[in-house]
């Protein structure tokens, strides 16, 4: 029974569906062409499916296009897993460079360039002090 309690609040508080939390984020769904519009983009959006519940639910999918910044959270990403031809769906969050695996690497990187700039000046220095 817990389970269930936590699995209502997944999306926000308050909120008993996932149509609730859409609608709060201020999403319209246009029944005739099956799009998703908000107030403060042009951009019509796609839905896509979400099982929640033992139900399917229609929310707004991430668009790529999107320049405004105060729209993108307010989207739903899919995340394929090919290894078992399934899916999730969760809501948009923004993802920092520098945490990522991809940017831990490159700030090592650049701690490696850093130590390898020094120990050059340290050689030179030590060259030039032989050749006097």
């Amino acid at each position: 029974m817990i389970m269930e309690e936590e699995r209502q609040n997944q999306y926000c508080k308050g909120c008993d569906t996932p149509y609730d939390y859409i609608n709060q984020l201020g999403w319209t769904w246009d029944k005739n062409n099956k799009i998703y519009t908000h107030d403060d983009s042009e951009l019509e959006y796609q839905g896509g499916y979400l099982y929640w519940n033992n139900e399917r639910w229609i929310v707004p999918v991430y668009n790529e296009f999107e320049t405004n910044k105060n729209i993108i959270p307010k989207t739903f990403i899919f995340n394929i897993d090919n290894s078992s031809m399934t899916y999730s769906c969760r809501p948009y969050t923004f993802t920092y460079f520098l945490e990522s695996r991809r940017g831990k690497r490159w700030q090592k990187y650049q701690q490696y360039r850093k130590r390898r700039k020094l120990k050059k000046k340290l050689y030179e220095k030590k060259q030039k002090q032989q050749l006097n």
